[in-house]
């Protein structure tokens, strides 16, 4: 039974903890810059889960979030530039969460005709 209160401690740490923010645009740009691994790996994720939301919510409201012309494929470059490209030096972009950076230069990028545009 002494294991017990030592399970609550932990949970108890756990939960005292704050959590950590998504990285801003700000963070992440220099690091795209630099080609980081990492860096480009979590921007690849970010655009293949919004790709995934759109085309849910696509299937849901037959609009869309934004509208990538359906032959086009967009490689890692194309997104990196995509989002350094509508961020530039703008300190107010530069401070949007990633997510939410990457999600306005995509409507940015690929706007929608007003009957797709959700």
């Amino acid at each position: 039974m002494k294991t017990l209160p030592a399970i609550f401690a932990v949970a108890a740490a756990a939960i005292a903890v704050p959590a950590q923010a998504e990285p801003t645009a700000a963070d992440v740009l220099p690091l795209l810059a630099k080609k980081d691994k990492s860096a480009v790996a979590v921007i690849m994720a970010y655009q293949n889960g919004m790709d995934w939301a759109d085309t849910d919510v696509n299937y849901r409201t037959e609009k869309n979030l934004y509208c990538i012309p359906p032959k086009l494929s967009l490689t890692t470059d194309m997104v990196i530039a995509t989002l350094t490209d509508w961020v530039g030096t703008d300190k107010d972009k530069l401070d949007l969460p990633l997510g939410m950076a990457l999600l306005l230069a995509n409507e940015d990028k690929y706007p929608c005709p007003s009957d797709k545009k959700l």
